[in-house]
């Protein structure tokens, strides 16, 4: 890598630290065009997908790497499992519900079991575990998305699902 990095230019380096959206709900040929072209003239580093299904994230995943010079990088906000971005996948418990969970290896049996849906998908960072403490049980954003309320459950609940994806060759 630090070899690859030396022949770049300052704009290709800067191009290297972006990764954009590729899709999501009302997204059309238009839209992937300009995405070609971010790839294309700006080097970037990678994208990140929502909404596709399976069939129609690969096909993107192809398209946009074969218009890059140096492979980008994937990623997907799945907190719980790739089902929360591409349809038609297993859906895994939010975190509300993996908190209450008295054994953490489940936790970082799930964590391998989603890279392992990344790595079919060629996604190589899921953007997971969310680590945020409930502490406003009438928040609408953290609620179920929180492992909970206590701090020393999130962390260890999250480092588990953390390690799981890590050990299984996906970036949390």
């Amino acid at each position: 890598a630090d070899s690859l990095v030396q022949t770049l230019s300052l704009d290709e380096k800067i191009g290297q630290l972006f990764m954009v959206a590729a899709n999501g709900r009302d997204t059309n040929e238009d839209y992937y065009l300009k995405i070609d072209s971010l790839v294309e003239n700006y080097n970037l580093g990678g994208l990140i997908y929502f909404q596709p299904s399976p069939a129609e994230h690969t096909k993107l995943v192809n398209r946009f790497q074969s218009k890059s010079t140096i492979p980008m990088m994937n990623g997907i906000d799945g907190e719980w499992g790739l089902a929360m971005r591409i349809d038609s996948l297993k859906p895994y418990p939010w975190n509300m519900t993996l908190g209450a969970i008295q054994d953490d290896s489940l936790l970082y049996e799930m964590g391998a079991a989603v890279a392992q849906e990344c790595k079919t998908l060629g996604i190589h960072f899921n953007f997971a575990p969310v680590v945020d403490v409930n502490s406003n049980p009438l928040n609408p954003i953290i609620n179920a998305r929180s492992f909970g309320e206590i701090p020393q459950n999130v962390s260890s609940k999250g480092l588990a699902l953390m390690q799981g994806l890590q050990d299984s060759g996906v970036l949390a």
